[in-house]
């Protein structure tokens, strides 16, 4: 699953749709799908605005992911 959002965020020529995401890992994540994709975006855009692109510190992302597991080991894994 790890592997099935990097490959969706560096997909060349086309823009990434957070709803086309959220639809794609449904079927893994069940209702943990918008949450897990609403603090992703959240930590992309920050990434991106940052000047050294780097998204939140580990410690607010660990806390913005404590309500599920799973979106806490994903952003983990992105994180690192």
């Amino acid at each position: 699953m790890i592997d099935m959002v990097f490959n969706y965020l560096e997909r060349k020529n086309q823009k990434p749709d957070p709803k086309e995401l959220q639809i794609n890992l449904t079927g893994f994540m069940a209702r943990n799908a918008k949450t897990f994709v609403d603090e992703l975006w959240q930590m992309l855009i920050s990434a991106a605005q940052h000047p050294s692109g780097t998204a939140v510190a580990e410690e607010q992302a660990e806390e913005a992911c404590a309500k599920t597991s799973v979106c806490h080991h994903m952003l983990m894994m992105c994180i690192m």
